[in-house]
């Protein structure tokens, strides 16, 4: 991704991974209402980082391995329950910087 660090192209990958699936789906960041993101490192940086322009509310999960599944299931949940009428998910694991902080 030709950063100066992996977490910087860690939140790259989540950048891209989005505007692919936002202009796939031919949405606007606007018509997405929540986003549920995660990454391995403390805080969801590289979730923060990689996806603040886009202006969505989030909630940054921490689940390890399970970050992937945990999103698209809360994302589902959310929408069925009536709280949102679209939600994304987006979860990234660079070996790179996660294994740098253990």
């Amino acid at each position: 991704m030709g950063k100066k660090s992996w977490e910087q192209a860690e939140s790259a990958f989540q950048k891209e991974a989005l505007t692919r699936a936002l202009n796939r789906a031919g949405l606007a960041a606007s018509d997405i209402h929540h986003l549920f993101c995660g990454d391995l490192l403390n805080q969801c940086v590289c979730s923060a980082y990689g996806l603040m322009d886009f202006d969505i509310p989030y909630f940054g999960l921490y689940g390890a391995c399970s970050t992937c599944a945990e999103g698209l299931l809360l994302a589902s949940m959310a929408v069925t329950g009536g709280f949102f009428e679209r939600c994304a998910s987006v979860t990234s694991s660079h070996y790179c910087a996660a294994e740098r902080q253990y």
